[in-house]
């Protein structure tokens, strides 16, 4: 996983890159800029070619629709991943976030912190 905002409230408490295993739902058309990326996929560390080494894949982000708050993650699909401190530490902020009690302005960007192939 690449932490793309290190410094947004959801995610600032996860390191700029870190492992973790799990199902997740890839977004089949998404804009860049509409949406701030917290979380990505990091390509490379998938083995064979179920995902493209050069493809963007958004595991979380923010945006804000009028006055409201946007956050969405593709995390914790299977039971035992729920009792990951860190991950109910994001969802905790991304609440908190949703209802106005962090701020923080979500800004969109081009792809951040990408590794490179090997």
């Amino acid at each position: 996983m690449i932490n793309e905002e290190a410094s947004f409230p959801i995610v600032k408490h996860l390191p700029a890159q870190f492992d973790y295993t799990d199902e997740f739902y890839r977004a089949k058309t998404f804009s860049r800029d509409k949406i701030d990326v917290l979380l990505r996929l990091d390509p490379m560390s998938v083995p064979g070619t179920a995902v493209e080494k050069n493809g963007d894949y958004p595991l979380a982000w923010a945006k804000k629709y009028g006055n409201g708050r946007v956050f969405y993650g593709s995390f914790s699909h299977a039971t035992e991943l729920w009792d990951r401190r860190d991950i109910q530490l994001m969802y905790l902020e991304a609440i908190k976030w949703s209802l106005g009690l962090t701020d923080a302005e979500p800004v969109p960007h081009a792809m951040r912190g990408n590794p490179q192939p090997q």
